[in-house]
């Protein structure tokens, strides 16, 4: 129950959001193209007219040879680190029994995912971002691409606040991400922001060992298609193949029209944030390892609900296209961006929305369904994942993951206020 006159507003503001976000998800569906798919593309920057057409057209793009797989060893080396850390950690809490440090980089994690199901979902809501990894994000090789794409030298290009690191264990369903658009995950005001992204995996990737796969052209209406959450046993949102189908100008029930990208070591697959795309199971016995980063205009939104800003990584040109002082001295400022831990913002976010909605309404919204899949723990050995992009589509499957948002929204508090997770 609604306990103070505080709660009383914080409930109605709550209402207020969730009407909007409603209506604007909904507006999205009706869109059409964004001015970054109508406009003159730039023509000044490493990607030469038939790399500018797949990208634009069909709405992804194959650099191969961007790297030498030696370039890549130094990310490789602390994705290790970080499976290390987890290792110990999962030992020194009896959550498993063997450690398996002989095992090598695309063996081990799958040797811990044996021993406690849901490791790689801890890796993945959790992962570090070291030296290496700030490093080949601002590298000069895909910032320079991205700047391209999003429209040329006088772009501030901003790193967005979302970045994943993805390890695919053989035969797990946790690791299958079902067809989606990328904007679905996000606020509908950067609906028309376009967001680079740039997957990056650490093995030949191949229709084998699970590389994605995208649904050629569905991208050109400018429109997110429908999504329900959340798939299968995951957090994901899956794209409504008939809607989808009717609003985005392509059969995408039709195979024909999708396209398996296989991506050798040290080439990168980049997208737009509206194209769908899905990755495949893992049927070999290696782990796919892969990270996916993403750029955008700094002065456009992001979409990520409030909750963690973009980090600026190159001012675009001025005066006359030269660059000034403050450009040529211009430094990332890292210790802003990770000042914030994403993956417990957007959980407490969407949870603390979930509170005020369950205070509001008075009922539990069908926690008493799925409060037993919760996984027991400290939160941070909890394999769940939650944020607000639960709170944007319809939940047609109940699951551990949407059963931490309730569970958690249940215990609320007196900081459960909409602003927190939703910028207006």
């Amino acid at each position: 129950m609604v306990s103070s006159r505080s709660d009383a507003a914080s409930a109605a503001a709550f209402k207020e959001q969730m009407a909007s976000l409603q209506k604007r998800s909904a507006a999205t569906l009706k869109l059409g193209p964004p001015a970054w798919l109508t406009h003159p593309h730039c023509t000044e920057g490493p990607l030469n007219a038939d790399e500018l057409h797949s990208f634009f057209h069909d709405g992804f793009l194959i650099k191969h040879g961007l790297f030498a797989p030696a370039e890549l060893r130094p990310v490789m080396n602390d994705i290790e680190k970080q499976v290390d850390s987890l290792a110990s950690t999962l030992l020194s809490a009896g959550l498993i029994a063997d450690s398996a440090p002989s095992l090598g980089f695309y063996q081990r994690m799958a040797a811990l995912e044996k021993q406690f199901p849901g490791a790689s979902v801890l890796l993945h809501k959790t992962p570090a971002l070291p030296p290496s990894f700030q490093s080949l994000w601002t590298d000069n090789r895909l910032l320079d691409i991205a700047q391209q794409l999003l429209g040329g030298r006088d772009i501030d290009v901003a790193g967005h606040p979302v970045w994943n690191l993805r390890v695919k264990v053989p035969q797990t369903d946790s690791s299958v991400v079902p067809w989606h658009q990328d904007a679905a995950y996000l606020d509908p005001e950067s609906a028309h922001t376009l967001q680079v992204t740039a997957w990056i995996p650490f093995i030949n990737a191949t229709a084998r060992n699970g590389c994605l796969q995208v649904i050629r052209g569905a991208h050109r209406t400018g429109k997110t298609a429908k999504h329900t959450c959340c798939a299968g046993g995951t957090w994901y949102v899956q794209m409504d193949m008939d809607d989808a189908s009717s609003r985005l100008g392509v059969n995408c029930h039709d195979e024909g029209e999708w396209e398996t990208c296989e991506v050798p070591l040290g080439s990168v697959l980049f997208l737009s944030n509206l194209i769908p795309h899905r990755s495949l199971a893992n049927s070999s016995p290696d782990i796919r390892w892969s990270v996916d980063l993403r750029w955008q205009d700094a002065n456009q939104p992001t979409g990520f609900w409030g909750i963690k800003d973009h980090v600026l990584m190159r001012r675009g040109s001025r005066e006359g296209g030269k660059e000034s002082e403050e450009e040529e001295n211009f430094m990332v400022r890292w210790d802003e961006f990770l000042a914030v831990d994403r993956g417990k913002a957007q959980s407490k976010a969407a949870a603390n929305a979930t509170h005020v909605q369950e205070d509001e309404d008075g009922k539990e919204g069908g926690k008493e369904e799925v409060s037993a899949a919760v996984a027991a723990g400290a939160d941070e050995l909890k394999p769940v994942i939650a944020g607000p992009w639960m709170l944007r589509w319809e939940i047609t499957n109940h699951n551990a993951h949407t059963a931490e948002l309730e569970e958690v929204g249940a215990e609320g508090g007196e900081d459960a206020v909409p602003a927190s997770w939703h910028k207006a």
